[in-house]
């Protein structure tokens, strides 16, 4: 079957275009058929500029180039290898998940020459992987669906752990649980969704230091989750958009706006600051305003079915329609949000990414006017008895002395409804502590004019060369 483009206008006039409050632009959506027999599921940017897909249909892992939109797919191992999650990891290669007969695996595939390794030493009998995504210090964290547990790989050792979730309902193996997505909060520690045996609706946060568990109780089942520019943890549910708070664990819980039908899935922050989500019942692409928790919603293919959504580095968000099937490009309006008319220019900052010894920063910006990004990382040294014990990202005890080491900086000017990926590489002295250290915390600090748009603390981690055998 030759590929396809399917274009799908999405009209207001038409009724298609669903907002609350003031009118919203809305984006243009096109899907790119991905083959009769295909069926993508996850889906994720990579470090080489493309997006990248699992196929559970057809048992391969995909690409699709977003200037051609041309469709490459690679097979797995075993055509009963069934994929789940993907994400890009730390060490520049795509991680992804796996779930088969003879129970699960967690695999790599090297963007450049493709080669696909997949790993399966200290997983647990049963286990059945979904939903990946990079952790701290070079680390790769996942859900498992057949083990009720969250795991981790290193991607320098490959080494795998695996932690039971036994807080309250969730007691170990049992038929009808279901783990579902994972991401990572500002604090380095990771939060998952959950249910028991259909019910009991969780969403969780598992201290990657100690492996202790706490849980919290939405209103219904949780599916995607993923961490927002305000510093919170965005989620979908059943008929809503919640989102949790990691310092005070308050959730809020907002579906005004959704479709009647609507049943949100994957989700993702866009270059607007706003977070974008998969809605396969209406069947179309959301948005939420964090601040003012304003919902739209407009419609896709009226014979597809959204399912996970990520974000593009030029304003873009991709997502896949297993229903087409099909991989889908939003293109937001404006280019970076459609700030629009004379409203004053506004800057934000997406997701960040780290791969090798460069940071990749999501910038964009809205409005009229422009918008001047300053990025700076950075680290401190404290000093005790005139020599260096330590090198963090934040600030040390008042008794000792501190001292704030420049270790890359980079600079952008976008013009309203702009946006950009920005690469901050690590400087000389950067590479040299990371050489030393092997892993360093290291603070992103973003400011535009003299504000601060956002700070992060991002993990570099120094890997080991694979033996080649």
């Amino acid at each position: 079957m030759s590929r396809r483009q399917i274009l799908i206008a999405v009209l207001a006039s038409a009724g298609a275009l669903m907002f609350v409050g003031s009118a919203v632009a809305a984006p243009a959506i096109t899907e790119y058929s991905s083959g009769s027999s295909s069926a993508p599921n996850y889906i994720a940017a990579g470090p080489d500029g493309n997006i990248w897909f699992t196929d559970n249909g057809a048992s391969k892992i995909g690409e699709i180039i977003p200037s051609t939109h041309a469709i490459t797919e690679f097979a797995l191992p075993s055509s009963n290898d069934v994929p789940q999650g993907i994400a890009a990891g730390p060490d520049g290669n795509l991680w992804f998940t796996v779930q088969n007969p003879g129970g699960g695996s967690i695999g790599e595939i090297n963007p450049t020459t493709h080669a696909i390794t997949e790993y399966t030493s200290g997983l647990n009998a049963h286990s059945g992987p979904v939903a990946i995504t990079a952790g701290p210090g070079g680390t790769m964290w996942f859900t498992d669906d057949g083990g009720i547990a969250v795991g981790e790989i290193n991607t320098s050792t490959y080494a795998i752990s695996e932690f039971p979730i036994t807080t309250g309902s969730f007691n170990g193996l049992g038929a009808g649980d279901d783990m579902r997505g994972i991401a990572e909060d500002s604090n380095g520690n990771m939060w998952f969704t959950a249910i028991n045996n259909g019910s009991d609706p969780r969403v969780a946060e598992i201290n990657t230091t100690t492996h202790v568990v706490s849980t919290f109780t939405p209103a219904s089942a949780p599916t995607g989750i993923v961490k927002g520019p305000d510093g919170n943890m965005w989620f979908t549910e059943g008929h809503a958009i919640g989102e949790v708070n990691p310092s005070t664990d308050a959730i809020g819980e907002f579906s005004t706006g959704l479709a009647t039908n609507g049943t949100p899935w994957g989700i993702a922050v866009g270059s607007d600051g706003n977070l974008w989500f998969a809605d396969a019942n209406l069947p179309g692409i959301g948005e939420i305003n964090p601040t003012t928790h304003a919902i739209s919603e407009f419609a896709s293919n009226p014979n597809g079915g959204p399912q996970e959504i990520t974000a593009g580095s030029t304003g873009t968000l991709w997502f896949t329609d297993p229903s087409t099937p099909a991989i889908g490009e939003v293109t937001i309006a404006g280019g970076g949000g459609g700030g629009g008319g004379g409203s004053p220019a506004t800057p934000s900052v997406g997701h960040v990414t780290v791969s090798g010894t460069t940071a990749h920063v999501p910038i964009s910006c809205k409005g009229s006017g422009t918008c001047s990004f300053k990025l700076t990382l950075s680290v401190t040294e404290t000093i005790k008895g005139g020599k260096v014990i330590a090198v963090t990202a934040g600030a040390t005890h008042r008794k000792t002395k501190k001292k704030a080491v420049s270790v890359g900086s980079a600079s952008r000017t976008l013009t309203g409804g702009q946006s950009a990926t920005v690469t901050v590489a690590l400087n000389g002295t950067g590479q040299g502590l990371l050489s030393k250290h092997h892993t360093l915390k290291i603070k992103l600090v973003v400011k535009s004019g003299a504000s601060t748009v956002a700070t992060d603390t991002l993990t570099f981690v120094k890997h080991k060369k694979k033996n080649k055998h």
